[in-house]
């Protein structure tokens, strides 16, 4: 199951890149992060009826980053990547393969979550401007 995880962290990260000036993190990045930026969390594993075949559900976090001295700017920025259209969209990103290179069946806004308003938090160099996009993948082989 791991070198799946990771095929499919891989297949994320690809898609995400296809975003002009958008840096992605496959792990959780340290103050010394450029942004905007996404990084990539794996949430857990549901699978289906059988184990023999690793097939079920994996859950993940897209987290994006803005940073800047002018919220109402930064607020305004998050707009493009919040979008469900766009050159800048997370989720057209995403939906451009979602299969992620052909590694998942399907990739999809987990159905259990909703995209919430966006927050703000403080780290050691300032505040950034914070929006989470749950995914769920599916792999049925």
């Amino acid at each position: 199951m791991m070198g799946e995880i990771t095929d499919i962290r891989n297949g994320i990260e690809t898609r995400l890149k296809t975003i002009s000036g958008l840096q992605v993190y496959d792990h959780e990045p340290d103050a010394t992060m450029v942004t905007p930026a996404a990084s990539i969390r794996f949430e857990g594993w549901t699978p289906n009826t059988t184990f023999g075949n690793a097939t079920g559900d994996y859950r993940w976090v897209v987290t994006l980053r803005l940073s800047g001295a002018i919220p109402q700017e930064q607020w305004q920025a998050l707009d493009d990547f919040i979008n469900p259209t766009g050159s800048k969209s997370i989720l057209a990103a995403i939906d451009g393969d979602f299969t992620l290179g052909g590694v998942v069946d399907y990739t999809v806004m987990s159905p259990d979550e909703e995209i919430e308003v966006t927050d703000r938090e403080q780290r050691a160099d300032g505040w950034y401007y914070v929006q989470e996009f749950p995914l769920l993948t599916g792999v049925s082989r």
